[in-house]
Parts: C-alpha cells; sequence; structure tokens
C-alpha cells in the first residue's frame, strides 16, 4: 500500500477482515499523525461491500483509503 495523507494523518496500513458475528468486519489502521506520534486502532464494520472491495484486487487499494479513513475518524471521535 501507498502511503497518503488524511487530516494531516500519513496512513502506512489499513486492512479489513472478517471477525465473529454474522456480517461483521474488523477494520485495522496505522498511522503518523501530525506530531509524529504512530497511532493505531480498530473499529467494527458491517459493510459486506467493503470487504468485497479489499479482496478485489483492482479495487483493494481504494478499499484500503475507505477502511483508513474510517477508523482515523473513529478514532478522534472518542
Amino acid at each position: 500500500m501507498k502511503n497518503f495523507t488524511y487530516n494531516n494523518n500519513e496512513v502506512t496500513y489499513a486492512t479489513v477482515t472478517r471477525t465473529n458475528g454474522y456480517g461483521r468486519y474488523l477494520m485495522h489502521a496505522d498511522w503518523t499523525d501530525e506530531d509524529g506520534r504512530t497511532q493505531s486502532s480498530t473499529h467494527i464494520s458491517n459493510s459486506a461491500p467493503l470487504f468485497d472491495m479489499y479482496t478485489e484486487e483492482d479495487t483493494k487499494e481504494e478499499a484500503k483509503k475507505i477502511i483508513a479513513k474510517a477508523v482515523v475518524d473513529n478514532y478522534y471521535s472518542l
């Protein structure tokens, strides 16, 4: 994955995997914040279409961006 910047955070990693429970997916992202600190967080999703995008080679990079944005937004909303 190519790093990209989202809301002054440099995202370095994003993934989604199936988790316990019907139709549940665990999104995970790692990023460096604007102060240079490494951050990592997870967020539960029920988006099967997003998981499908992530498993298709031609849409995987776009899915990673969507995943990272959701995880970062959730992290800073807490």
